[in-house]
């Protein structure tokens, strides 16, 4: 907790140091960004978001599929970063886990995952979305299975 305040200049530790509130006030943007990804109501709201689209997919509904894929999440990782208290996240044990192993790649990987996924939803081939899924998990778990940091 101290440590996070030591960080900031010393000018603001004595705006800062008697502020109630939670202690992702102090978090800059990238934290937010990092942490947020691991709030439960996010984590829910992608998967949710992610089967609803699937499904209209599947019946080559893609308006409304784009709408779904995309909108829910966009929002709610707006206002997770703006509102929410992230710091009980980044402390947490997945907190740690995904600052070590989380880098813009792995998302990439996430996101192309989703993509397959996507694709074989549209193409009604549960093989591809078997495929997508996992690599959703491997962008997810690529800390777990390597101990080493390779870099896409």
């Amino acid at each position: 907790m101290n440590e996070r305040r030591e960080r900031l200049p010393a000018r603001d530790n004595s705006r800062y140091a008697k502020m109630p509130g939670p202690l992702s006030f102090f978090m800059n943007p990238k934290e937010k960004y990092l942490y947020h990804q691991i709030h439960p109501l996010k984590l829910f709201t992608d998967v949710g978001a992610a089967f609803v689209s699937l499904f209209l997919l599947w019946r080559h509904q893609l308006a409304f599929a784009l709408v779904v894929m995309l909108a829910p999440p966009i929002l709610v990782s707006c206002l997770l970063m703006r509102y929410a208290d992230l710091e009980p996240y980044r402390q947490s044990a997945f907190g740690k886990y995904i600052a070590r192993s989380m880098s813009h790649a792995m998302e990439a990987v996430r996101g192309a995952g989703m993509a397959i996924t996507a694709l074989g939803a549209w193409r009604q081939s549960i093989w591809i979305i078997v495929l997508g899924c996992a690599i959703v998990l491997f962008g997810w778990l690529r800390g777990k299975i390597s101990n080493t940091h390779f870099s896409l």
